[in-house]
């Protein structure tokens, strides 16, 4: 084989190869709409900003949030926490389920389920007084 040649072979082999690296992982980040709550045990309230996170390589949705104390809602007797929960839907499989978890004051963290492949409805709400009734968004799960 001429030299040449198998110059032109060997790239051609290389860029095959390029093209056929394992494909890059989608995600999608979807802001959900605000809730504002109130802290348990007094007149202290937050606002609380949620995203839905997906990654096609996972199982998981991971509901990233913080919460934002609103200034001139007071401080005294102020409880430390809320309780926040996440109820989420399968409308394809029919799957429900439902994930709680306290949140404190200007606080930055995340709720994560595994709620199988399907279109996910989600819903955001807390245990105290809140407005509106709840923060609700529908997500795609890929299998």
């Amino acid at each position: 084989m001429h030299a040449p040649a198998f110059v032109s072979i060997l790239a051609a082999v290389g860029s095959a190869l390029l093209f056929q690296a394992a494909p890059a992982s989608a995600e999608s980040h979807t802001g959900m709409p605000t809730l504002t709550a109130q802290f348990d045990g007094g007149p202290c309230a937050t606002t609380i900003d949620a995203k839905a996170n997906i990654f096609d390589d996972s199982d998981q949705v991971s509901i990233g949030y913080q919460t934002n104390d609103i200034a001139g809602t007071g401080s005294a007797g102020c409880g430390s926490s809320l309780v926040a929960v996440v109820n989420w839907r399968n409308v394809d499989s029919g799957g429900v389920g439902s994930v709680s978890r306290h949140m404190f004051h200007n606080e930055t963290n995340s709720i994560s389920f595994a709620p199988g492949a399907g279109r996910i409805a989600i819903e955001l709400t807390t245990l105290s007084t809140h407005l509106p009734d709840a923060s609700r968004l529908e997500v795609v799960m890929h299998g």
